[in-house]
């Protein structure tokens, strides 16, 4: 596979396992304006800043404030962050990647602090040199915005030799949208007929 100078990672479905904890994440927020969640629904709201699942779910203006702020609690706590777990070939790969002098980062619709709070736990903060999430930039993925960040906060320009690694179709069009290049990380073949590279491991980056 192609090598590049500057690996940017997505978070939640990418570098980390957090469907399960996300869940129970939606799953108290929607209860808290009355309503319900499913796992189908939560793994759908996981690839999107939550003013785009406000949006989406209709959700109103009276009930937005309570429902955001329970979301952050439920983000924020020790129990959700202890069933988040990295992908097992996770550390791995990025272990193995600075060995060859790229430069790593994340990029995510979350949110940076709740992203090193689970990263610490695991002792992998330090493998990342940058960190973006939708509380620095006004506009979230599929916007370029958070992939031009990190290009900026690591002095990179945003062409071909930077590539934006992520687990759905918005990751692609995010990375293709700032000019860098983008892999499908498609673990299970969900996505068949997607075109571009694609890899079921983060371990075929190293290839």
């Amino acid at each position: 596979m192609e090598e590049f100078d500057t690996y940017i990672f997505d978070f939640d479905g990418t570098l980390v396992d957090s469907e399960y904890s996300l869940f129970h994440v939606f799953q108290v927020g929607f209860a808290e304006i009355g309503r319900t969640c499913t796992r189908e629904q939560s793994a759908h709201y996981m690839h999107q800043s939550l003013l785009q699942t406000i949006e989406e779910a209709k959700i109103p203006e009276a009930d937005q404030q309570r429902f955001l702020e329970a979301i952050i609690t439920s983000l924020n706590a020790p129990e959700t962050n202890r069933l988040i777990v990295p992908f097992e070939e996770t550390k791995e790969v990025m272990e193995a990647l600075l060995k060859r002098g790229k430069k790593l980062a994340i990029a995510s619709n979350n949110v940076v602090p709740h992203i090193r709070d689970v990263l610490d736990v695991h002792g992998l903060t330090s493998l990342f040199q940058a960190f973006a999430g939708s509380d620095r930039v006004k506009h979230t993925k599929p916007a370029p915005d958070l992939v031009e960040l990190i290009c900026e906060d690591l002095h990179v320009p945003c062409d071909q030799r930077v590539v934006y690694v992520g687990d759905s179709l918005q990751d692609v069009a995010t990375g293709l949208a700032a000019h860098a290049s983008a892999i499908l990380v498609d673990r299970e073949n969900t996505m068949p007929e997607f075109v571009g590279t694609k890899i079921s491991s983060l371990r075929d980056l190293l290839i």
